[in-house]
């Protein structure tokens, strides 16, 4: 979490580490290393998408454009300053990055198989439902939301507080 801290652009503006589920020593070092106002320590169990939602609550109002990069490193390789550069350009209210298809296994040497044809299938039928057939990785964690579609999917409902969130976060 630290390395991923470290690599972020800097004048990025606001950020925040939300630990919600880390080792006692992880989060020892989490308190050690980053400003009191740059971490949220949440104990309740919230999920991958309610420990974001949770951040995203503690932004301030005028806050346009929201990031969420995973904490694992897994997005080691993107140039971050460039990638927020042509997101907030785009026209876009909401810019996934690939993960694993043009990186193959490599990426995320864990992954079950049943995990990695899940997300390709997850991946399928999403490009089939939005007619968007360069998606490449809708299971992506690192993904950056204008304000204003993230409120509007919220509102919508069904936002999942799990690892489906980024989906049907896509969905919405």
């Amino acid at each position: 979490i630290l390395q991923v801290v470290e690599s972020l652009p800097k004048g990025l503006g606001q950020w925040l580490v939300v630990d919600n589920g880390s080792s006692a020593s992880c989060r020892e070092l989490l308190q050690e290393h980053l400003p009191a106002d740059r971490l949220l320590i949440v104990e309740e169990p919230l999920g991958v998408g309610g420990a974001f939602l949770a951040g995203c609550e503690q932004l301030k109002d005028h806050i346009r454009w929201i990031c969420k990069l995973d904490g694992d490193d897994q997005f080691a390789d993107v140039a971050l300053e460039p990638f927020l550069a042509q997101a907030t350009i785009s026209g876009a209210a909401l810019v996934k990055t690939a993960r694993c298809n043009r990186l193959g296994w490599g990426i995320e040497p864990q992954r079950s198989l049943s995990r990695h044809w899940g997300n390709q299938l997850v991946t399928l039928v999403l490009a089939l439902a939005s007619g968007y057939y360069l998606l490449e990785d809708g299971t992506s964690g690192l993904f950056v939301i204008e304000r204003s579609a993230l409120d509007a999917a919220r509102a919508r409902g069904g936002l999942r507080r799990d690892h489906g969130f980024e989906t049907a976060l896509l969905l919405n």
